[in-house]
């Protein structure tokens, strides 16, 4: 766990320090790093009671308001009562960005999350959301994921504060 605490905060230092050389505001791609903290709804509530986890993130702007974006994350549940869900996630996500406003957009993406403990393989996995640009760099993003495995749905609302570059 301290590894991965490590790792973070060494790629958030990382990206500051990318960005200090200068940055040009008009370039069609960015990149950025989030950390996100998740709570279970639906059936999924009864058996766990949260998440944490972060996310790199690619984005390629095709005109002022639209861009295509990639992701790949790691998500981690902090208490954990069944075999079933007693597992960390690594979900690879591809999706938009539409900006309504400045500073108001919609995100949407679907993609594969894969296990990584006790309940290894994979799902289907989509996550429509509603972004506040705080800043140039800092966004906060309102997320409702699904994923479906075995059968089952999990389904979790969460939050994202992101910072791009």
């Amino acid at each position: 766990m301290k590894t991965r605490v490590l790792i973070f905060i060494a790629m958030c230092f990382l990206s500051l320090s990318v960005d200090a050389q200068g940055e040009n505001n008009n370039k069609p791609y960015k990149f950025g790093i989030g950390a996100m903290i998740f709570i279970p709804i639906g059936d999924f509530s009864q058996v766990d009671s949260g998440a944490f986890g972060y996310d790199l993130q690619g984005e390629y702007w095709t005109n002022r308001k639209f861009g295509l974006t990639f992701s790949a994350g790691y998500q981690e549940w902090v208490k954990q009562y069944s075999r079933i869900y007693n597992w960390s996630s690594i979900p690879l996500l591809a999706g938009f960005k539409y900006h309504l406003s400045k500073t108001i957009y919609v995100s949407g993406k679907a993609g594969l999350s894969f296990f990584t403990q006790n309940g290894k393989g994979s799902a289907f996995t989509y996550t429509p959301g509603l972004g506040f640009n705080i800043t140039k760099q800092i966004d906060l993003l309102i997320l409702y994921q699904s994923a479906f495995k075995y059968g089952e749905r999990v389904e979790i609302l969460g939050a994202r504060a992101g910072l791009t570059f």
